[in-house]
């Protein structure tokens, strides 16, 4: 075989690889499973209980992102907000001070295990020392469903860091 050849079958087996992992999925929002939480630059993040809520943000949120918001669903999957657009003219923000904006986006999925999603969340919204609370620690690492973690969450039960924010969303 010529070099060409190779690189051709080494595409093949890469593209192939990457249908079979699922790398490029796109995701409409009424596929994920709610409750979800919308994680923004792993500091704030709000608590979404419906498929349109989630089309919706603070428009502080929008305008200091550092990087695309991530969105983790109740079967522990994450999702990366791709492309995020506000509806309408940014520089309305300046003029109205709007407070909820509306937005669109794509959702990528993004491969990882649920001990890793678990991680990622109590990392986000704890934001404290495992060692520091270990029935805490012990609720997002066993196998707690994300809504019952969620319930303790939004009736405060928890101490969350400064940069932590509840929203929930409706």
């Amino acid at each position: 075989m010529t070099w060409i050849t190779t690189a051709f079958v080494l595409l093949g087996i890469a593209l192939v690889v990457r249908w079979i992992l699922n790398l490029d999925r796109k995701v409409a929002i009424t596929d994920l499973s709610y409750p979800c939480v919308r994680i923004f630059d792993d500091e704030t993040w709000a608590i979404v209980h419906r498929a349109d809520d989630l089309s919706t943000m603070y428009s502080d949120q929008y305008m200091h992102r550092a990087s695309d918001p991530l969105v983790v669903d109740s079967n522990f999957h994450i999702y990366e907000m791709t492309q995020l657009k506000m509806k309408g003219l940014e520089t309305s923000l300046l003029l109205t001070g709007a407070r909820n904006i509306d937005v669109t986006f794509s959702l990528a999925y993004k491969q990882s295990s649920e001990a890793e999603v678990r991680k990622l969340l109590y990392e986000s919204l704890v934001q404290t020392d495992e060692d520091s609370n270990s029935e805490l620690w012990t609720l997002f690492y066993s196998q707690t469903p994300l809504s019952e973690i969620l319930k303790v969450v939004e009736n405060g039960l928890i101490d969350f860091a400064p940069t932590a924010e509840v929203r929930p969303e409706k």
